[in-house]
């Protein structure tokens, strides 16, 4: 899915703006937001289909997956290769998402308070959308003008 970046450190409160444009029309594939991350098996991910016009929030806790938000169709979302400018705002527990400066949902969860960033790219099967599991190399997205900041 991707990695973190720990040269930045840990971060805890902070807003994270990204442009993703997806290289490619491919429909089981999605960008990442990995962020308070500890290590690769805790974390939080934000991943945004363009394919689906759809986006989930979840946490992995010991290698084990949980739902914050299931899967969720927006309008908001482009399709194919065009550019969604994604935004995360956590303060504390609270974690907003947006895209292209649309206010999509909240989640609370109050499994990590702090930790590292990462950006990447997934991609699934046609039989199911759980590419961590059945990784595919269709999947080309390209991140830019990334911003991190204090709320």
């Amino acid at each position: 899915m991707g990695g973190f970046n720990t040269d930045i450190g840990q971060l805890d409160d902070f807003v994270l703006q990204v442009d993703a444009k997806s290289m490619a029309s491919v429909k089981d594939s999605a960008c990442a937001i990995i962020y308070r991350a500890q290590d690769t098996d805790n974390y939080y991910f934000f991943l945004v289909s363009a394919g689906y016009k759809s986006y989930q929030v979840g946490k992995f806790v010991g290698d084990v997956e949980s739902t914050l938000i299931k899967w969720t169709e927006s309008s908001f979302i482009n399709t194919d290769t065009a550019n969604n400018r994604i935004k995360i705002v956590c303060q504390g527990s609270q974690m907003q998402f947006y895209i292209n400066e649309q206010y999509l949902n909240t989640a609370t969860d109050f499994s990590f308070s702090k930790g590292y960033v990462g950006l990447g790219a997934t991609g699934g099967s046609e039989s199911g959308f759980y590419p961590w599991l059945q990784p595919s190399t269709k999947t080309n997205v390209v991140f830019d003008f990334l911003n991190i900041y204090a709320p």
